[in-house]
């Protein structure tokens, strides 16, 4: 046994696509995803990717639940910027809502998280 994975020197774009078919496509064989790999030109063992996937398992989990977090933390915050733009809205303009919306979403882009909330 080398000691070093050739996985660890696929290009960062393959590893990525490699992690990301591992989570979504848990139907895919080990044969599947080597397959796949040699398609996109290179040489690994089936043991070594066997190896490679087992053992980042835990941290492909782990980035795929913090990427989703981050994504339905944004999606919260946007709807919550035109639930408060609605509040304070007296026109029946949709753009003019929205432009509201936009501009309290931009302004909570721009307070940073380093910031003190407002009271």
């Amino acid at each position: 046994m080398s000691g070093f994975s050739k996985l660890y020197a696929l290009p960062e774009a393959v590893r990525a696509e490699l992690h990301k078919r591992y989570l979504e496509h848990p139907h895919l064989t080990i044969n599947d995803h080597l397959r796949w790999i040699v398609k996109q030109g290179y040489a690994v063992s089936r043991t070594s990717l066997h190896r490679y996937l087992v053992t980042h398992k835990d941290a492909m989990l782990a980035a795929k639940l913090e990427q989703d977090i981050l994504v339905k933390s944004k999606e919260a915050t946007r709807l919550r910027c035109l639930e408060l733009a609605a509040q304070s809205y007296r026109g029946d303009d949709q753009a003019e809502l929205l432009g509201r919306a936009e501009g309290l979403l931009e302004w909570v882009r721009s307070t940073g998280t380093s910031r003190a909330p407002v009271a």
